[in-house]
This record gives C-alpha cells, structure tokens and sequence, in this order.
C-alpha cells in the first residue's frame, strides 16, 4: 500500500523525482534550518523567514494594513453580520445600533464611511490625500486608490496611509465605546489619525523634483530634515519619496490582495 502511494505521488508530481533524499550523518542531531533568498541555509528562526518572505519597500503601519484587509473583504464583525448564536439568546439584536449615530445597525458600508461622524471626520482627511472629489464610500475609495498604488508615488502612498489609519482609528473608537464606554469626539478621532500618518511620514526622505513634493511638505508641514539630494535616493527613480533603509513595515498591497 505504502509503495503504490509512493509511485501514485511521483505520477502527480513528477518533480518529486528530483529531490535528493537527505543525507543522515550518525552522531548528528538533526537540525532545523530555512533557506534565505540568496540560497544561504541558517538556522530556522520565526523572525528569519519573516524577514525573508517579505517586502523590503515597506510603506504601511501593520496593525492598519491588517486591519484594512478585514475591512476591504467585510470580515470585521460588525452588528449586522452578527447572530444570535455569537451574543447569546438574552441579547435582542432589534435594539442594536450604531455606536457612533445610533441611527441604525453598524456594517462595513456604515462605518466606512456612510456614518455622520466617520463622513465629517472623513472630509477633513480625504482632502490630506487629494481625494476631496471621491464620494465618501469605501469601495469608492478604494476604487480610486487601486490605479494610483501602481506607480508609487509619494501621494498614493500617503493616500493609503489615510484610508488605512481611518479605518483603524474608527473601528477602534467603535469598540471602545462598545467594550470600554469610552468616548472621544469625531474631531480627536481625526486628529489621532492625522497625528499616526504625520509620524510615519517623517519617517519617508523626500527629493524636491516636482511642485507636488512641495504641496505634500507644506500640507503636512514636514521638517526640512526629510528632504535628500537627488543623487542620494534609493527606490523606484523619479517617484520623489523613498525611505531609509531601517523603515520596515508592511506593504499595503501585501495584505488586500485585490489588484493593490
């Protein structure tokens, strides 16, 4: 039996053929090791394949990227997708609203961005991104931000940056309040998010090759610190944002999957 599945398996995969089976060495404990990309072995570790499998040209906050990911496919557990299984039979799912209007049910659709609170704060930080002609939706957004992420510019990346921290900052104020009775105002909300992408930005080096730069350093009131020679850059040419090398966090097309 064992034989007949072991040529059954090198029928499908005939590339099974090529591995060379290990060499056992007596007196030699058997050790764990994972390959880098530049075909080195080393010993395994969690942190070496991270660091192997991912992206170097980082751009995100990870907890917003993630965060978005679930948003972006509705699989936040908002109080429309809940069922009376998830709360138990005490609880009357009639009688609950959103924590922000108290108009309705929370979804996806509400919270991002059709709620009042989260469409007033979103007009403040949509026009940080440029975006002040996208309708407040969030597949309306994210329909507009899809063909910019192509090129890597330094406003597509702070556009995602803002999709990215509102989304967060209002799903965390919503369980806050939930969870906590916490409450902050729409206006400390937004601040927060303006405050999380202005210290990531800083964190970006700049060339002057275009006005735009300029408007994006004047609009976030950038120290000169972030500005470098040309001749210094490092990353795609031409694009007027690129990073130190230590900035290391999640891309954000890494985590939609969905043409980002």
């Amino acid at each position: 039996m064992g034989l007949e599945m072991a040529y059954e398996w090198n029928d499908r995969i005939p590339a099974l053929l090529m591995i060379n089976p290990p060499t056992l060495i007596e007196g030699v404990d058997d050790e764990l090791v994972c390959r880098v990309p530049n075909g080195e072995f080393r010993p395994f570790t969690i942190s070496l394949v991270w660091d192997s499998i991912r992206d170097s040209a980082n751009l995100c906050i990870p907890k917003h990227a993630f965060n978005l990911w679930l948003v972006v496919n509705s699989k936040l557990k908002t109080q429309d997708r809940l069922r009376q299984w998830d709360v138990g039979p005490e609880t009357d799912l009639n009688l609950l609203r959103c924590l922000f209007c108290d108009n309705q049910l929370d979804s996806h659709a509400h919270l991002f961005f059709e709620c009042p609170l989260s469409l007033q704060g979103g007009t403040r930080v949509r026009a940080l991104g440029r975006m002040d002609n996208i309708p407040p939706r969030l597949e309306d957004v994210v329909s507009y931000l899809i063909p910019l992420s192509k090129g890597g510019s330094a406003t597509s990346v702070i556009s995602h940056l803002l999709l990215a921290a509102s989304c967060y900052s209002i799903w965390h104020e919503r369980n806050s309040r939930l969870f906590k009775k916490g409450m902050k105002s729409y206006t400390q909300v937004f601040d927060d998010i303006v405050t999380i992408v202005w210290l990531k930005i800083i964190s970006f080096r700049f060339t002057m090759n275009s006005s735009r730069i300029r408007r994006i350093l004047d609009t976030w009131r950038l120290p000169g610190s972030v500005i470098i020679a040309s001749s210094s850059t490092r990353g795609v040419p031409g694009m007027g944002c690129t990073l130190f090398p230590y900035s290391k966090v999640f891309p954000f097309r890494f985590f939609l999957g969905k043409g980002f």
